[in-house]
């Protein structure tokens, strides 16, 4: 538990927590051995440790968990128990209780593809049809075939069974399973309830943070003031997009651009309305993070068309020979020049990228 705080207002104390593993107390010098006992090391001939034998064992049959920082840039100071649950990590999942209709829901979905496999295999032969099915840019198939093999209905009857019975078994008594204690059910409750804070991955994935959510709103807000980039609409512009892409999209279906199935995949008829949100940018400023803004566009409608123009562009914008895909690219590219040494290696940093790209320009160069 390492704590810094800033010189310059003594009221912000930014708290970065490590934790390692159950039974190992980061506070102190001293290291708390866990509950379970060490076992016994298994001892070769010779006295020495076997191939087989743990190094570092905790007691646990799982391996320590990595070490996840945690920036508290709010006025709630956090618990034991809350900071042990967050940093198992954001990407975490508690066990909840299973409800008998989402079961046999799964249970239907998993005999469907059983039956889907069949049927592709024996009774299609068509390869323009194969291709269909298989294409990522198509909506999901709601096709259910009949169970014609034997075999499958009996594999599906007894994982069915088997299944309810290990649900009425388990799932249904009161002692259900869980991956975390009451105090840590408790907690995440409190943290979810607590609507002064905002917790958010740091960008560049280099940990959690804790904001306060007016500090979190205001950053949105100074952002979306900026003339220059956004624009307030007096009323929602979705079926004015709405209408021009199905226009577009009818005009490309009757040249023969596009087929009557991509033409369905891309026009979203009940579109949602996309979120937009930031990430802290805790590498930057670590007390008064900038956000990263992103727009979440699942189910937008957008969304498939940015998919379907992506799968278009990669491929000729990575045989661009000015293309450099990632910075170990960058790195390998440098190892492979030959420099003097008075070379001098400068790097530019665009701010916000994506915003101040005129829509002209951009258009043209894809062009």
């Amino acid at each position: 538990h390492l704590s810094v705080r800033h010189n310059l207002n003594p009221t912000l104390t930014l708290r970065i927590l490590f934790y390692y593993r159950p039974g190992i107390n980061t506070a102190t010098s001293d290291f708390q051995h866990s509950k379970h006992p060490r076992p016994r090391r298994r001892r070769t001939r010779r006295g020495q440790s076997g191939r087989g034998s743990p190094q570092n064992y905790t007691g646990s049959s799982t391996p320590p968990p990595e070490l996840i920082p945690i920036y508290n840039l709010s006025d709630r100071p956090l618990t034991d128990v809350e900071n042990r649950i967050l940093s198992r990590g954001l990407s975490f999942i508690r066990t909840s209780r299973l409800y008998p209709f989402t079961w046999e829901i799964e249970q239907f979905a998993f005999s469907r593809s059983l039956r889907l496999c069949d049927f592709f295999k024996t009774q299609v032969n068509d390869a323009q049809v194969v291709n269909n099915a298989t294409s990522p840019f198509r909506l999901r198939s709601t096709f259910d075939p009949p169970a014609t093999q034997a075999s499958i209905k009996t594999f599906s009857r007894i994982v069915h069974a088997d299944s309810e019975r290990i649900f009425s078994n388990t799932y249904k008594s009161a002692h259900s399973p869980s991956n975390i204690s009451g105090a840590e059910r408790l907690a995440l409750k409190d943290l979810a309830t607590d609507h002064s804070i905002t917790i958010r991955p740091a960008d560049k994935g280099v940990g959690i943070v804790i904001l306060r959510y007016s500090d979190y709103c205001n950053e949105i807000l100074s952002q979306l003031s900026d003339s220059d980039t956004y624009a307030k609409c007096d009323s929602d512009p979705t079926m004015r997009f709405f209408n021009t892409i199905r226009e577009t999209l009818e005009t490309a279906l009757d040249n023969g651009t596009i087929s009557e199935s991509l033409f369905s995949y891309l026009l979203v008829k009940n579109a949602k309305t996309p979120i937009l949100y930031t990430l802290p940018k805790i590498h930057k400023n670590p007390l008064a993070p900038p956000g990263r803004p992103i727009v979440s566009a699942k189910f937008g409608l957008l969304e498939p068309l940015g998919k379907f123009l992506d799968s278009i562009l990669k491929g000729p914008v990575m045989a661009l020979h000015t293309c450099i895909r990632d910075s170990p690219e960058v790195l390998s590219t440098i190892q492979s020049i030959t420099l003097s040494p008075d070379t001098l290696l400068a790097t530019l940093n665009v701010k916000s990228l994506y915003t101040v790209i005129p829509h002209e320009a951009g258009i043209e160069a894809v062009r």
